[in-house]
């Protein structure tokens, strides 16, 4: 599996790398006030949102999904099922836009702040 990455901002930084930590079956590390969720593949940067934008975002809960941004992260798991229950469990949204592309079935879903991710297994059959 080829490597990846990808840093994100978060207004609650502890909370999105836990959830990162449990749906991409990663290990947390804490290094210079930066969080980072490692697994096989992948490296997610969690970082602090400066205060001054901080106070002027919402997170509801359920979260809204943030829709108006120009980018989609995409992981790969190893049990589609398993990392999306667990999303669900930790206060994710999976929503109904799935399909199956090259082999790999993807989903769509929201981490706990709302942001819109993409997640990927293997196809089964």
């Amino acid at each position: 599996m080829a490597f990846s990455g990808i840093a994100l901002f978060a207004k609650d930084p502890e909370k999105l790398a836990s959830f990162y930590e449990a749906v991409l079956s990663g290990t947390l590390t804490r290094e210079d006030g930066v969080l980072c969720v490692r697994n096989e593949g992948t490296e997610v940067l969690i970082l602090t949102i400066p205060a001054e934008i901080s106070e002027s975002i919402t997170i509801t809960f359920p979260p809204m999904a943030r829709e108006d941004v120009a980018i989609k992260p995409i992981f790969e798991v190893l049990q589609l099922a398993h990392s999306l229950a667990v999303a669900r469990s930790l206060g994710g949204v999976v929503t109904n836009r799935e399909f199956r592309f090259a082999g790999f079935d993807h989903i769509d879903l929201t981490d706990v702040e709302g942001n819109v991710i993409q997640l990927r297994a293997r196809a089964l059959s």
